[in-house]
């Protein structure tokens, strides 16, 4: 009968100096301290064998904060140390590594112009933040960094969206100082809008994350991992500055809420399925808002409208015919959506035929067959039917005003 033999690694040895200490796997911490009480100079005459310091070996390791602050009195200047190649300091390793905020503190108290500093990619510390507290210092040490873009245009923000290790609190706090230092103009809801050099916006990244991630059928299902909610939390987040940002483009008043909406602080407020129609949102996202929030699909947003409503006036016919069918099918879905009125007194198929653009499509068929008394009743902005909307405008469509007055002689 054998035996099974478990492998441990060997007891740190009191010849080893600072660096071997910390190379063992694992790393004991305790031995650490030690040796540094006992060969100060270790901190300051030693380098790994690839040439770093024991402060960056420290870092890379992920120290207690204690021995990063027994390292910095044995040796300040070490964390002044930039890689010539990369332009990588001691701040960006920390930061990157997503080190205990108070290793950061230790770091910024020792060379505060750290927070300014570039990689040869343009990015500063603030791109990689992955702990709340590390963001707040940061942008205490240098407010602008949150404006800062790397070589690809990305701001740290746009990291953030991407990234799997940084929390919601961070993406929250971000967007609103962005806000106060107008990342992306006056309405530019803290730079979620803001596109890179390859086009790609916050709000795009927190989008992509979940139609292309390895996580997109997840979020077809009733409950989410932990992980997938953990990323849908961050486009709840995204999604809410972006649609405000547009409604102050657009100059959009907010409407009059019923005591329903006043019942809840977040009704009136956001709704995240007019959001996820409104942004152009994949049908995966609206679907899944429509799964979390079916009685919104029956209700107005803060500046009265419908989500059908948002839908139908869409300039982009293709998507608009996907989401009005999601909105109208069951389970999610109700035919009865397609009678909700908005603030300007119109219907989903009032705005859908307002443009002149369509034609009688499947989109338009939908509405007319879940609430057949649209086609006769005035829109509340114009008090004209919708065959008349139709037909209002250079680009009205003759096809779309022949067929509404088939369906209603």
């Amino acid at each position: 009968m054998s035996r099974k033999v478990c492998s441990q690694a060997a007891p740190p040895s009191i010849s080893m100096n600072l660096i071997e200490l910390m190379e063992q796997v694992p790393v004991s911490w305790s031995a650490v301290t030690s040796r540094l009480a006992s060969h100060p100079e270790d901190a300051e005459q030693l380098q790994s064998r690839s040439g770093e310091t024991c402060l960056f070996v420290a870092i890379d390791r992920k120290a207690p904060a204690t021995i990063i602050r027994d390292l910095l009195s044995a040796c300040p200047s070490a964390a002044r140390d930039v890689n010539w190649r990369t332009g990588l300091t001691i701040l960006h390793l920390a930061v990157a590594r997503g080190s205990d905020p108070q290793c950061v503190r230790l770091l910024l108290a020792q060379w505060p112009a750290a927070a300014k500093g570039k990689m040869r990619s343009g990015c500063a510390p603030l791109h990689s933040a992955q702990h709340i507290e590390t963001a707040k210092m940061l942008v205490a040490a240098y407010p602008a960094s949150v404006r800062m873009t790397n070589d690809a245009g990305y701001l740290p923000i746009h990291r953030v969206a991407y990234a799997g290790n940084a929390p919601v609190g961070v993406l929250e706090y971000l967007i609103e100082e962005g806000k106060k230092v107008n990342v992306g103009g006056r309405h530019g809801g803290g730079g979620v809008l803001v596109p890179t050099k390859h086009g790609v916006t916050p709000l795009r990244a927190a989008i992509d994350v979940i139609d292309k991630g390895l996580l997109a059928k997840d979020f077809a299902d009733p409950s989410l991992s932990q992980e997938a909610q953990f990323i849908w939390d961050k486009f709840r987040v995204v999604a809410r500055a972006a649609s405000e940002a547009l409604a102050e483009r657009r100059g959009l008043k907010a409407a009059t809420r019923t005591k329903e909406q006043k019942a809840s602080s977040d009704y009136g407020y956001f709704f995240l399925l007019h959001a996820a129609v409104e942004l152009g949102c994949p049908d995966l996202i609206v679907r899944r808002a429509l799964l979390e929030h079916p009685e919104q699909a029956r209700m107005a947003d803060r500046w009265g409208r419908s989500v059908l409503s948002i839908a139908a006036a869409s300039a982009d016919p293709l998507a608009t015919v996907r989401v009005v069918r999601s909105l109208l099918q069951p389970p999610h879905g109700s035919r009865r959506n397609a009678t909700v009125i908005d603030a300007d007194g119109r219907l989903p198929l009032h705005w859908y035929v307002a443009g002149g653009r369509r034609r009688f499509d499947h989109g338009m068929v939908a509405l007319i067959a879940a609430a057949p008394k649209a086609l006769e009743t005035r829109d509340g902005k114009e008090h004209l039917y919708p065959f008349m909307l139709a037909a209002v405008g250079e680009d009205s469509s003759i096809d779309a005003v022949y067929n509404l007055l088939r369906e209603t002689p």
